[in-house]
């Protein structure tokens, strides 16, 4: 076992197992306090690889940003911020486009309704997610939105207790940074997040970093490395941050300590979580796992390239795992979670 600091026995037996059942992939494990200090740190690979769903904690600490600048507030309507033609059609119930209805906030918390393009499914049809594991394509906002609008929506926007998660809804939230800021998602984040915070290998892969995909740890699928850069560029501020688990960690700290925006927005984003099942919740744009942790749940986020990051309120913690493969998104998060309560 490749290891700096594994913690104690306890974990020492998790990282064994992730080891055995991973190890193909170059997995990696890292624990810190709030305050910085490192409790476990190992890894099988020294190189970034991609967060996929982490990704969305970038997008929601810019949105979060923005709303301190005054650019537009949670209640503000999507109609408000983009273009008739891309916001017309993305909520159709029973007949009746309700989409001008969607605010800001219905889709930080997957409550707008608007059917997910990347993995929807019906008889009959593939998703776009399971063609893109077969082979490499790019998209755009408008191509991922005709995919979206044309299924009903799942519910009208902000339905009581309803949530469904929609990687159509960061999209959506990246398109309104760009309009409300004027630069695109890997300028925003490389002027608010990664030069303040000395981020050196984090970045949101793009079509200028097509040439060092491969500089990157890989990410497996069904035993085989993936070869997706135009899928990765084109997930945007859904799933393009690539990064380490020591810089998720960084970056994770400096989102709860209130340097990335007024840490008064921290007790809103993480209020009325609604459950995703398998004990899992959503809030704002922050993702609960209860189990274990019924007293004070783990709050952070999942990637489909098996990815997490964890912060336990309780111990003052934050834990990442990156599998590096691509499975059912609860199996890091859960995983994880019995890292840190090991490390309790």
């Amino acid at each position: 076992m490749s290891h700096n600091t594994i913690g104690p026995p306890a974990v020492s037996r998790l990282l064994e197992q992730i080891e055995r059942q991973w190890g193909e992939a170059k997995p990696s494990v890292y624990v810190a306090t709030l305050g910085g200090e490192p409790l476990v740190d190992w890894s099988l690979s020294p190189l970034p690889a991609p967060l996929t769903g982490i990704t969305k904690l970038f997008t929601l600490s810019m949105v979060l940003r923005e709303f301190d600048r005054g650019a537009f507030a949670p209640e503000t309507p999507l109609a408000d911020l983009l273009s008739p033609d891309i916001v017309e059609g993305l909520c159709v119930v029973g007949g009746e486009d309700l989409s001008s209805h969607i605010t800001v906030e219905h889709l930080l918390a997957h409550q707008s309704g608007i059917p997910d393009f990347y993995s929807q499914n019906t008889k009959g049809t593939i998703s776009f997610l399971s063609q893109t594991l077969k082979r490499d394509r790019a998209w755009n906002l408008e191509q991922a939105l005709e995919i979206a609008k044309h299924y009903p929506a799942k519910f009208p926007p902000g339905a009581r207790g309803k949530v469904h998660y929609s990687t159509t809804n960061y999209l959506l939230l990246g398109a309104i940074l760009a309009q409300s800021t004027g630069m695109s998602f890997d300028q925003l984040i490389n002027l608010r997040v990664t030069t303040p915070l000395g981020l050196k290998n984090t970045f949101v892969f793009s079509p200028a970093h097509y040439e060092t995909y491969f500089s990157m740890t890989a990410v497996r699928w069904a035993n085989t490395s993936l070869r997706n850069p135009r899928t990765l560029a084109s997930l945007g501020a859904s799933g393009a941050v690539v990064s380490t688990g020591k810089e998720t960690v960084d970056f994770m700290a400096a989102f709860w300590n209130g340097t990335l925006f007024e840490p008064s927005w921290l007790e809103w984003i993480t209020q009325n979580p609604r459950s995703m099942g398998s004990g899992v919740l959503f809030s704002r744009g922050l993702m609960h796992l209860k189990a274990g942790f019924r007293a004070s749940p783990l709050v952070g986020h999942q990637g489909s390239s098996g990815t997490a990051i964890l912060l336990d309120r309780q111990a003052h913690t934050i834990g990442f795992l990156g599998l590096n493969t691509v499975i059912d998104t609860k199996v890091p998060m859960t995983l994880l979670g019995k890292v840190l309560r090991a490390v309790r």
